[in-house]
């Protein structure tokens, strides 16, 4: 009987998978996993798939270790393989692609989307087009790739923003193809993942002609307190990220997290309390 259950448990471990949004699942089924004397290690494969057509990453994951921990109960490593993974296929399904429009914004903001903000980081902007409101259509041009170092997350995306006029969405007013990259402090507040992030260079063009940007820390600004919680709150409606302890034990709670981020891998490391499922 036993040896039926773990048999069971076993082939279950070895093809889960959980649906993150209509297009997209999570293959984190057991690969090796390495039981010691104190401790159970578990390497989950971590890759993201198009439901509609499974097609492999076109590079294999690079193997990595962890270094040996013990003081939480619980350790998750997520490899930039993992998370880039997950980018490819949000970029191809069009996950990426939004409308921001100035109601987007919170009324409190001082900051409008307008040309004249735009004006402050591209002056031929607010030059060309004085005064006009906006709304946005943000592409990205390829998937965005996270490249993860020792204490230092970097962030290259390249993307297309066309701007049109709010009251008349057929004119175009003009087309920035931007190049970025961004730092990414990454943390824990509230139990759950926190990123700060500040742009460290962004070039391109407008209407294909070369921009020099001005004021980037303004940019910054505008990106972290606007553009990324719309982006954040976009996602957020088609994705549920899929629960790998809570669905089989009950609740978990977790207990003073902590986060690292090291060469090629973020590793979480955390106490566990579990509440007993009382569910039928």
């Amino acid at each position: 009987m036993l040896q039926t259950l773990l048999a069971d448990l076993n082939t279950q471990l070895k093809t889960l998978k959980a649906k993150v949004s209509e297009y997209t699942e999570i293959d984190f089924s057991l690969r090796s996993p390495v039981v010691s004397d104190n401790s159970i290690e578990m390497g989950l494969k971590g890759v993201f798939y198009n439901t509609q057509q499974r097609v492999e990453p076109p590079s294999s994951p690079p193997a990595f270790s962890l270094a040996s921990q013990n003081t939480n109960m619980f350790y998750i490593a997520v490899s930039a393989f993992t998370i880039n993974s997950a980018f490819l296929l949000l970029h191809k399904t069009n996950v990426f692609n939004i409308r921001i429009t100035d109601d987007m914004v919170p009324s409190v903001s001082p900051i409008r989307l307008s040309t004249t903000t735009f004006g402050a980081f591209i002056p031929q902007i607010s030059e060309t087009h004085p005064d006009l409101k906006l709304e946005l259509k943000v592409e990205t041009v390829k998937e965005p790739i996270i490249k993860l170092e020792q204490d230092h997350v970097i962030l290259q995306l390249l993307s297309t923003v066309t701007a049109v006029q709010s009251d008349n969405t057929t004119n175009t007013l003009f087309v920035l193809n931007l190049e970025s990259v961004a730092s990414v402090q990454v943390s824990v507040e509230e139990g759950d993942l926190a990123f700060n992030l500040t742009l460290e260079k962004i070039k391109g063009s407008m209407n294909d002609k070369p921009f020099k940007v001005e004021n980037i820390n303004f940019l910054t600004v505008i990106m972290h307190n606007i553009v990324f919680p719309i982006i954040k709150a976009h996602l957020a409606k088609g994705l549920q990220p899929p629960g790998l302890l809570g669905s089989y034990i009950g609740k978990v709670h977790i207990v003073n997290p902590q986060v690292k981020v090291l060469n090629d891998y973020v590793l979480i490391g955390t106490d566990i309390e579990f509440e007993e499922n009382t569910s039928s």
